[in-house]
This record gives structure tokens, C-alpha cells and sequence, in this order.
């Protein structure tokens, strides 16, 4: 998720405070879902916000917050900078 943030940023340089409460729209998952999907592994390590350690498994996971969101049909995620190796999905009620 962050780095989609900062993907989603254009972030040449990763900023915490910056990622942290971002939100992203499914419209803009879908979007750099595409763009990974239709790029190489080279081309996407020039992609700025995405470290290059991330090139080969950044298209897989966007799929699956693709998958997340329709599913649960979420229009938007916050993103956090703190780890929670589960996940957390917060609804309003």
C-alpha cells in the first residue's frame, strides 16, 4: 500500500509523512494496476515511488486490492505507515 502511495504520488523521493493517511481512489488502483501490468520489470523499476526490490511483485498485489476492493465494493483506502501484518479494513457505519 505505501507503495502504491507513492507510486500514486509520483514521489521521487519516499516521504512518511506524506504516504501516511494518504488515500487513493479505486479509479487510481486500476489505473497503476494497468500501467504495472503493461510494463517491464525494467521499466517499472524507473517508476518513481516504487522501490526497485518491488518491481516484480507490485503488479500481483495491486490485482489483489483490486480484487479486495470490488469485492467489498471500497471506493477509496487510507493508507498507514504502521505495520499490521494482517491488514485492516475500516468501515463507517
Amino acid at each position: 500500500m505505501t507503495s502504491l502511495s507513492a507510486v500514486n504520488q509520483n514521489l521521487k523521493i519516499y516521504s512518511m509523512e506524506k504516504v501516511h493517511k494518504s488515500k487513493i481512489s479505486r479509479y487510481e488502483v486500476e489505473k497503476m494496476r494497468n500501467r504495472f501490468k503493461n510494463s517491464t520489470d525494467k521499466e517499472r523499476k524507473s517508476i518513481n515511488g516504487l522501490q526497485a526490490k518491488r518491481s516484480d511483485i507490485i503488479a500481483a498485489g495491486t490485482e489483489i486490492l483490486v480484487c479486495i476492493m470490488d469485492s467489498l465494493n471500497i471506493k477509496e483506502v487510507i493508507v498507514s505507515e504502521y505495520d499490521n501484518l494482517e491488514g485492516m479494513i475500516y468501515t463507517k457505519i
